[in-house]
């Protein structure tokens, strides 16, 4: 089973790369065309002036090149959480880059892990991971700590591939390989009641705080041969919107950003840094970094965590215009 996920993911990526060529030619006349909704970048009016850099120990470069980077920052506990992929570990920082404390190891056990892509935290600060081989999303404290399951097991769905967490309401996406071969879609887990928000799609998933679901959608029809897709869903499953992103390239994150109340997404490969507000329907282009190494980026209060793919970790203040 395993090396059957691992050779799935490998044809994936190859056709993720395969679509951003064709994105390069093509992109531009192939959004006007799959777009119901088209989002279009608007004059910028927040900015972010820099504050500093550290670095997390290792790099992500290492990391198989059909999987995403998993880190993230627990709001609650002021913590930032990264996982090392050599050392099949979770290891925590503070906001200064001091490593505090590593837990895990391989394995499908719980404390254990296999091929985590996604994360989320609660309330308290615990850790919610998303990992494509391991059929639940599990609970941790940040000394690695298992607290329990969080959600059930689904059927046809033998790992998932990102988690979203708000108000006691899990939104989970299923792995690659359970949306593509066994049509799975994003679920939302409340009170240990399962229900399918959308048929067929997975990708980055993210809640506001009015707990509207987004989904960057990796599973495009193929009558539109445009990927991604943002889409907006209530948490009945009503779509809100669905609209192909105003620029070419590969969405790998979505995260909400409560103090400009809106989602921070970048592109794989680019340098520019969107923010998306307004339900989807506005678009501002927040900041450009010229490596083009970002992975992914970290609100957290006033400020923004972008983090590189050689563990590098730079520090960004919000600015206002008023």
């Amino acid at each position: 089973m395993l090396l059957r996920h691992a050779r799935f993911r490998i044809i994936f990526a190859f056709l993720l790369i395969t679509c951003a060529i064709c994105f390069a030619i093509y992109g531009n006349r192939l959004i006007t065309q799959a777009a119901k909704t088209e989002m279009s970048i608007t004059p910028r009016k927040i900015g972010l002036s820099y504050v500093r850099r550290f670095s997390l120990g290792f790099s992500f470069k290492e990391t198989d090149a059909s999987r995403t980077w998993v880190v993230g920052i627990s709001s609650p506990v002021q913590k930032l959480v990264a996982y090392n992929n050599r050392e099949s570990q979770f290891w925590v920082f503070d906001l200064t880059g001091r490593k505090i404390a590593s837990f895990g190891k391989a394995g499908m056990r719980p404390g254990e892990f296999m091929t985590p892509s996604g994360l989320a935290f609660d309330q308290n600060g615990n850790l919610l991971v998303a990992d494509e081989s391991i059929p639940v999303i599990r609970r941790y404290q940040l000394n690695g700590q298992y607290i329990n399951d969080a959600t059930p097991t689904v059927p046809n769905v033998a790992g998932w591939s990102d988690v979203a967490w708000h108000d006691g309401i899990i939104i989970a996406s299923p792995s690659i390989f359970s949306s593509y071969h066994h049509k799975q879609g994003v679920r939302l887990f409340k009170q240990g009641k399962s229900q399918e928000i959308c048929k067929h799609c997975f990708g980055p998933v993210a809640l506001d705080a009015n707990g509207l679901i987004y989904l960057v959608d990796k599973m495009t029809p193929p009558s539109e041969p445009v990927l991604p897709h943002l889409m907006v869903f209530s948490q009945t499953g009503n779509t809100m919107l669905r609209a192909a992103f105003p620029m070419v390239g590969i969405v790998f994150d979505i995260q909400y950003w409560p103090e400009v109340n809106g989602f921070i997404t970048t592109y794989s490969g680019k340098d520019t840094v969107l923010l998306i507000r307004d339900k989807g329907r506005t678009v501002e282009k927040l900041l450009d970094i010229a490596d083009k190494s970002i992975l992914t980026l970290l609100p957290m209060y006033n400020e923004l965590y972008v983090v590189h793919t050689d563990g590098q970790v730079e520090v960004f203040k919000l600015q206002i215009a008023k």
